[in-house]
């Protein structure tokens, strides 16, 4: 072989040696090409994916969170318990009672204090009045609440500090419910120390009775619903 073939030869190899290091580094180019490529669409996707994950679990999280206060909200509203009208409970509460979403204003006339309740429209419900005497062991306030045509709604209890309180069951409280003004002879002048002989003014008032082994005690109320019908009938309407 002769120095020119064997040149020749050597630089046909060298040739190959060099088209041969090119693929490789277009395959390596290639395959970089393609992994940034796939973690690029793969970070996409992960972004994509979390982001609807977020965006779904906000939806969730916001809509318990809505549905629970609504639910809450709800139920606070349903489930509003009213005091049995022997159980003490503020004004607020004894009027909210017998006129649920009203407002009341209390109003001081000639030495007596009422209050004036109107309906959520703002036309005039009714009126109350808090009258306390002394029973056995303390005071007893109650609260005469009165529709406009003068009749007694409800008589609620406001305080008290009474040994035998647990005698003085519903039905004394309700016997009173119904009865007007017009029907009810007002003893402006009456004695209120009459207990325990006190039923003349249950027999001006109408068919009530006191409470047997509490007489003290309703002989109080009694004379806080007397009371409160000699206020009704001062006050201007």
């Amino acid at each position: 072989m002769t120095n020119k073939m064997k040149t020749s030869l050597l630089a046909m190899a060298v040739f190959f040696q060099i088209l041969s290091s090119c693929d490789d580094n277009s395959e390596k180019t290639s395959d970089i090409t393609n992994n940034v490529t796939n973690n690029n669409t793969s970070s996409t996707n992960n972004t994509s994916t979390n982001n609807v994950t977020n965006n779904n679990t906000n939806s969730v999280t916001n809509n318990s969170t809505n549905n629970s206060t609504n639910n809450s909200t709800n139920n606070s509203t349903n489930n509003t318990v009213h005091l049995p009208a022997n159980v003490e409970k503020t004004i607020s509460e004894a009027i909210e009672k017998i006129w649920p979403g009203s407002d009341y204003t209390e109003v001081s006339e000639d030495d007596i204090t009422y209050y004036k309740v109107n309906a959520s429209d703002g036309s005039l419900a009714g009126y109350a009045f808090s009258v306390e005497h002394f029973g056995f062991n303390g005071f007893v306030e109650t609260l005469s609440c009165f529709s406009m045509q003068n009749e007694i709604i409800s008589v609620e209890t406001i305080s008290q500090m009474e040994s035998w309180w647990n005698r003085i069951g519903l039905d004394f409280f309700e016997q009173f419910n119904g009865i007007s003004s017009s029907d009810v002879t007002l003893l402006t002048d009456y004695n209120s120390e009459c207990s325990p002989n006190c039923s003349y003014i249950y027999n001006a008032i109408g068919d009530v009775d006191s409470v047997s082994g509490a007489t003290y005690t309703s002989d109080a109320i009694t004379m806080n619903i007397m009371d409160s019908f000699i206020n009704l009938n001062s006050i201007p309407k």
